[in-house]
């Protein structure tokens, strides 16, 4: 699955205490599943902060970055659900790449810690850069503990492209910001490692965007098999069904299954 996604939507969300529990309880039954029912999205995932921030981060693999500007993705970010501009209207953080996997490391699938670095390269250091992560990066993956690594780099051509919300308001970049991270089965090694890159790459002048996090998987999905457009439109009218039915005692879903369509 993994070595089929060249492209990444990564958003980094944060929201008040008391709007948590809704906000979790959207994105786990509506917002992830309609995602994945886009042409293009093959796997989503959501983690929480177990140090830094912000507290949560959501990743949504693509085939190609380009699957970001697609007619059917515009539409739905211009018609969002009653639900969906109800919870988005109350985040107080939101960071969104849209990018493009340069490094891929690793062939264990995913693990259920990740730490996270987000950089700027210094000016006129772009490959000087890659081959660095391209020879550090697969050194880190064989450590006990350590399951994957690799690079994403924010596409300025989909961020700066006609992306609109009526609840939110986009980013319009003008340096391309890079995502390193690093996957573990634990905890130690995953922070070890990152911090061990973080240091690697402050030597070379790197300035962080924001200070090295590490995240904690909470659920996900993905696409199995290709689904028909027909299969897609099916799949968004029943999550915007549960949406707007929310109120309806349901014994059969667990927190952070998603609806069947």
């Amino acid at each position: 699955m993994a070595n089929a996604c060249h492209g990444a939507l990564l958003t980094w969300t944060d929201v008040a205490d008391r709007d948590e529990p809704a906000f979790n309880e959207w994105y786990d039954r509506e917002h992830l599943g309609e995602r994945l029912a886009m042409p293009g999205f093959r796997r989503v995932r959501r983690y929480r902060a177990i140090t830094g921030g912000p507290r949560y981060l959501a990743i949504y693999d693509t085939t190609d970055v380009s699957d970001l500007a697609s007619p059917a993705y515009q539409r739905l970010l211009r018609e969002q659900s009653a639900e969906s501009r109800r919870i988005m209207s109350r985040f107080t953080t939101l960071h969104r790449l849209t990018c493009r996997r340069s490094i891929q490391c690793g062939s264990l699938g995913f693990g259920g810690t990740m730490g996270v670095l987000c950089f700027f390269p210094a000016t006129g250091e772009d490959d000087a850069t890659r081959r660095h992560l391209d020879e550090s990066l697969p050194a880190l993956v064989v450590r006990p503990g350590v399951i994957g690594a690799g690079l994403w780099e924010n596409d300025l051509a989909v961020a700066n492209g006609p992306a609109q919300s009526p609840i939110i308001t986009f980013d319009h970049p003008t340096r391309p910001e890079w995502v390193v991270y690093v996957e573990g089965a634990e905890d130690g090694p995953t922070l070890h490692a990152t911090r061990e890159l973080t240091e690697s790459l402050n030597r070379r002048g790197v300035s962080l965007a924001q200070d090295l996090a590490t995240y904690r998987f909470l659920c996900g999905n993905h696409r199995r098999g290709r689904a028909s457009s027909a299969v897609q439109e099916r799949g968004k009218l029943a999550l915007r069904t549960v949406a707007a039915e929310r109120g309806r005692p349901s014994t059969r879903r667990a927190r952070g299954e998603p609806p069947r369509a």
